[in-house]
């Protein structure tokens, strides 16, 4: 059973830590290479209703999966770099939440869930977040197209 200590110490972790991360992990993987927003949500309920094991076959067989459409033909290396993220993350945290190592399988287990789930959580803001920004710099082009097409300028 994870204590009320180490829940505090994981929160904590996870608003400073683990939100670094995930905006630091998303903007190396690009816009392009992002998953779309139906897929980081499928990410986040398997991450949600599933043991930390089942999350990592699931990123395995993301990154087996043949069936990918052209345009997804990058998924799989987000997937594959997710994992090995999360399998460094999970370790690391780990050893700054729960410094003094005394911890059972099933705590171990429990936490490196909840350190994916709060990692994932912060990746799908930050994917909405990144997708908001490329919506509004693509309406502020139209409207500088729409403009220029009038022959008008802003004074």
């Amino acid at each position: 059973m994870i204590t009320e200590k180490l829940l505090e110490r994981l929160y904590l972790l996870s608003d400073d830590v683990l939100y670094r991360d995930a905006v630091n992990f998303m903007h190396s993987i690009g816009e392009a290479n992002s998953l779309s927003g139906s897929q980081m949500n499928g990410l986040l309920n398997i991450a949600l209703g599933n043991p930390y094991s089942e999350l990592l076959k699931f990123l395995q067989h993301q990154q087996a999966r043949t069936t990918w459409k052209k345009q997804e033909a990058h998924v799989p290396g987000f997937y594959r770099k997710l994992q090995i993220k999360l399998q460094r993350l999970t370790v690391d945290s780990i050893s700054s939440i729960a410094p003094e190592g005394k911890l059972s399988p099933e705590e171990q287990e429990e936490l490196k869930k909840l350190i994916a789930q709060e990692f994932i959580q912060h990746l799908l803001a930050e994917n909405g977040y990144m997708a908001y920004q490329i919506e509004c710099k693509k309406k502020q082009e139209e409207n500088q197209q729409s403009m220029y097409q009038r022959g008008g300028k802003r004074r």
